[in-house]
């Protein structure tokens, strides 16, 4: 999908931060990290840190969160088993 150029005339600051919320919200995950990817790349590229023809990573990482009840359990699981071995 090709860039949106619609040009908007925006008077406000409040109205131009919803309107770019509502941009970015309108996009679908895909383009909205591809946008990121793009900025990235640009980035490292013009502070010389790749060079042309290189590539960026792409690795999948996966982070769980645990949430505060497998924290607690995990916590009284630890006590437990310090406690068996004294």
């Amino acid at each position: 999908m090709g860039m949106d150029k619609t040009v908007r005339q925006i008077t406000n600051l409040e109205e131009q931060r919803a309107e770019t919320y509502r941009y970015w919200r309108s996009r679908s995950i895909d383009e909205r990290v591809n946008a990121i990817w793009d900025l990235s790349f640009g980035e490292y590229k013009r502070k010389g840190l790749i060079q042309e023809g290189d590539r960026l990573r792409k690795d999948l990482v996966h982070i769980e969160r645990r949430n505060e009840v497998n924290r607690t359990l995990q916590r009284e699981s630890s006590l437990v088993m310090r406690k068996s071995k004294v």
